[in-house]
């Protein structure tokens, strides 16, 4: 009957390992740091030789042996490669041609159970995308949604409106506005100037009633009655 398993261990280094020693004798308290089965590295490698398998044993007379033929003489050279490559791809071809009406249907199967789970998922609307949808905007000229437009965009504003005879590189006649505030707040200037003589230097005062009310002209009215200037 064929074994395969060698043993090369006497049974005295079998029992010391049986009695939680190394199969040299050392008891435990000569093992090296982190050893438990084995007192050392190099005696675990020693035991891992001394029970071998076939296969292992196979193995390693085949790598020292070479992969040749000892009657023949056939090896698995180049050339022998390339041969066996031709040969394994034939013989792909031929299954391919034997099968193939079986190969094909079930291709056809896959195809069709991926176009309805692809199908599907198109046809709904939460599975459009945000780069489907911007690309759909650019193709047919759509606006389509910005982030930087929900951002407040912030200008510099003269507190005294240069039409109003503000300064216009003067630091302290300059303010950071939001765009709506700005906006609102360049319509009552002109306004202003509208409304006073063009001689009429516009004051600070004047601006914060502006920006009190931007939308109510009768605050302007009545900011002018008070300075004189409608009777």
């Amino acid at each position: 009957m064929r074994t395969y398993q060698a043993y090369k261990f006497t049974d005295e280094e079998l029992e010391n390992l049986k009695n939680g020693k190394c199969w040299c004798g050392k008891d435990r308290s000569q093992f090296q740091t982190g050893m438990k089965v084995y007192c050392s590295p190099e005696h675990r490698e020693i035991w891992r030789k001394k029970v071998l398998t076939w296969q292992e044993f196979r193995n390693a007379f085949l790598r020292k042996h070479g992969e040749y033929c000892d009657i023949c003489g056939a090896r698995n050279d180049q050339k022998e490669r390339e041969k066996q490559y031709k040969e394994y791809k034939k013989d792909i071809e031929e299954f391919k041609l034997k099968y193939q009406d079986g190969i094909i249907a079930e291709k056809l199967l896959k195809l069709e159970e991926d176009y309805e789970r692809e199908y599907q998922r198109a046809i709904d609307p939460k599975n459009i995308y945000d780069n489907e949808a911007e690309n759909y905007a650019k193709y047919h000229n759509i606006p389509f949604p910005k982030l930087e437009d929900k951002r407040i965009q912030f200008e510099v504003d003269h507190k005294i409106a240069i039409v109003n005879g503000g300064g216009e590189f003067d630091e302290n006649n300059l303010q950071v506005l939001c765009q709506e505030c700005h906006k609102k707040k360049t319509k009552n200037d002109l306004k202003i100037s509208v409304r006073t003589d063009p001689m009429y230097s516009t004051t600070e005062k004047e601006v914060t009633i502006n920006m009190d009310d931007t939308g109510r002209l009768d605050k302007l009215d009545e900011f002018a009655k008070n300075e004189g200037e409608i009777k």
